[in-house]
């Protein structure tokens, strides 16, 4: 792999970490655990911008970890179920200390 290679590579692991640490930090698993939900609703449920939280989840579609099955309305993946709320609260929890959890 070449080294302009190699770093992009890294760019991009690092996006797709901070996308899942943001998803954990408002907890967009939990929310999505028992049922598919507007991003209106989750926003409400997740206290956060609706226009934010739409580019979050649009973003964790790509990654497989929510879908959208109809416009506006999302839901988890299988990938997304893995008790994935538990797992990424750890990781971001030993990732950075200091966020008071």
């Amino acid at each position: 792999m070449s080294a302009r290679r190699a770093l992009i590579s890294t760019a991009k692991a690092y996006m797709r970490s901070r996308i899942l640490a943001c998803a954990a930090q408002i907890g967009i698993a939990d929310a999505l655990k028992d049922a598919e939900c507007s991003v209106e609703d989750l926003a409400s449920t997740c206290r956060v911008d609706i226009p934010s939280l739409h580019r979050l989840l649009r973003a964790l579609c790509c990654l497989e970890i929510v879908c959208e099955p109809q416009r506006g309305i999302f839901a988890l993946t299988e990938k997304g179920q893995l008790d994935l709320s538990r797992f990424l609260r750890q990781t971001v929890k030993t990732q950075n200390p200091s966020n008071g959890e």
